[in-house]
């Protein structure tokens, strides 16, 4: 004789939980009055819907419900996201918490984003994307590679001055560290140039904030 299953169910929404073989009494009769049970098997499982017990019959219900992994963590892409009338861009995604169908006038995509605040996240994107090409920028004079960043051009502003001040003349060298790190003899003039080569490339860059650059950064001084 095949056993008889008890199916139990939850006692508050009437979800399915397990399933156990009934209980057998003294005299070999299954028990099947059993709170929170029934032996009666539910159907099968149902993609979007848990089965309910409820008036004495298994049903399907929604469920939007997100699921949790052993660990209890949430897995990922579990439950049915959604938004209410009046929420914005910025509303995080609502969870049903219960069984049921979504609320009234539930939305299935998140409400988008002010045409204002998208041309403000593109400038912004724009402004980044400007400032990451001059800090990776280098200028070429006479074969010598300069860091042409703003912190550099500092620098090469400052050496020119202290050069000058103390009396070199254009053709005159000192010594400097290139780009590649490596050091070498670089007169005042070139390093000059690489410094108006610098600001000339920072404003080309200032002037198309809002274009996407295909330059990789690197310019000639003549």
């Amino acid at each position: 004789m095949s056993k008889i299953m008890i199916y139990t169910f939850d006692l508050k929404n009437g979800e399915y939980k397990s399933e156990h073989p009934a209980q057998v009494r003294p005299n070999g009769q299954p028990i099947l009055n059993v709170v929170g049970g029934t032996p009666i098997a539910p159907p099968e499982k149902k993609p979007g819907y848990a089965r309910v017990f409820r008036n004495g019959a298994w049903d399907y219900v929604e469920d939007h419900r997100q699921t949790r992994d052993k660990g209890g963590v949430i897995e990922e892409k579990s439950g049915t996201p959604y938004w209410l009338p009046g929420d914005t861009y910025q509303t995080q995604a609502r969870y049903m918490k219960e069984l049921g169908s979504l609320p009234e006038g539930a939305l299935l995509v998140r409400p988008e984003k002010p045409a204002e605040v998208v041309a403000e996240e593109a400038l912004a994107a724009a402004k980044n994307e400007r400032a990451s090409l001059v800090a990776k920028s280098t200028v070429v004079v006479d074969g010598l590679v300069f860091d042409a960043d703003e912190e550099s051009q500092n620098r090469l502003s400052r050496g020119i001055c202290a050069a000058l001040a103390l009396g070199l003349t254009a053709t005159q060298t000192t010594e400097w560290t290139l780009a590649d790190n490596s050091s070498a003899f670089v007169t005042v003039q070139q390093m000059a140039r690489a410094l108006l080569a610098a600001g000339q490339y920072q404003t080309s860059v200032w002037r198309t904030p809002y274009t996407q650059q295909t330059t990789t950064g690197e310019t000639s001084a003549s």
